[in-house]
């Protein structure tokens, strides 16, 4: 069985319950553009460089996230 990776993105609801916030919450950041996201398909996205930011508590509106292999 092969290692499984990091996840490079997570969904709202995943965001949600990493920083204790209700989905409702997360979704406000995300129309604010507070917090950067992308969509695949319907489902929205938030690299995880900037939910780890986030935790770190440092920005995230203004920092660039690239989908880059770490």
């Amino acid at each position: 069985m092969a290692v499984q990776e990091a996840k490079r993105a997570y969904s709202v609801a995943e965001v949600a319950a990493m920083l204790g916030l209700q989905k409702q919450t997360v979704h406000l950041a995300l129309r604010r553009q507070e917090l950067p996201s992308f969509r695949v398909g319907g489902k929205v996205l938030v690299p995880r460089q900037a939910v780890e930011r986030l935790l770190e508590g440092g920005k995230t509106a203004t920092d660039n996230y690239a989908m880059t292999a770490d």
